[in-house]
């Protein structure tokens, strides 16, 4: 990775959770970040410095990917990293798991994930480095009863992690995916409450985003390729 500019990533789902930790912690570290919602109010609260460019959308939309690469090199002239992190997590039993669930699942998850790499990939096999680190969930390997398609999909996003580590490789592009067990979160008090789930059984997102710029920053390249499994125990 070039030390002789402000580094500049893309975070997506940063308007909260997971995301917003990211985004403050790579912002604290000298990144100059492009980052995307669906929520542009709390979008607009982020952006409180210039190094901060905020894109509205549903990355779940074909055409939000090439917004995003344009934005960051309109703005700031260069992209090393991406942080795929926009996800959502439908909860039901298998037998009410319809075509149209599955369908928006895998749209936000898989597709939104696949679009924006296949959208920086020639930026970064051009300038010879690059990283992509993906929010992936302890559900891909052991999924918990409900998460039929959820599982499904983060299952698939280990799996395009992997593809752009051994495509990427004589590149120098980088692939991460972190899989966190539960993590206390909005996305996931909107599925359980804390009698269901307590916090002390659940990661921090603070936790979950020290790991995933760690990826970002290339402190982690040992782990490049494969699952980083974490939990609270």
């Amino acid at each position: 990775m070039p030390t002789t500019h402000q580094p500049v990533a893309i975070v997506t789902g940063a308007s909260s959770g997971i995301g917003r930790a990211v985004t403050e912690q790579l912002s604290t570290l000298g990144w100059r970040l492009v980052v995307c919602a669906r929520d542009a109010a709390k979008l607009n609260s982020i952006a409180t410095t210039p190094n901060v460019r905020i894109v509205a959308g549903d990355v779940g939309k074909p055409e939000i990917s090439a917004t995003l690469v344009n934005s960051a090199i309109d703005a700031f002239g260069s992209l090393d990293a991406i942080v795929c992190n926009a996800g959502t997590a439908p909860l039901m039993p298998i037998a009410e798991t319809t075509d149209e669930v599955f369908a928006q699942c895998f749209d936000i998850n898989v597709m939104g994930t696949a679009r924006l790499i296949r959208e920086c990939w020639p930026i970064f096999v051009q300038q010879h480095h690059g990283r992509i680190v993906c929010t992936s969930s302890m559900a891909s390997v052991d999924p918990f009863p409900g998460f039929f398609a959820y599982a499904a999909s983060k299952a698939a996003v280990n799996s395009l992690v992997r593809s752009c580590m051994n495509e990427g490789r004589e590149h120098g592009i980088e692939a991460y995916s972190v899989a966190p067990g539960a993590v206390d979160t909005p996305m996931l008090r909107s599925l359980f409450d804390e009698t269901m789930l307590p916090p002390s059984h659940c990661l921090t997102a603070d936790a979950v985003a020290n790991v995933i710029v760690g990826c970002v920053t290339g402190q982690r390249a040992h782990d490049a390729g494969t699952p980083i499994l974490l939990s609270a125990n």
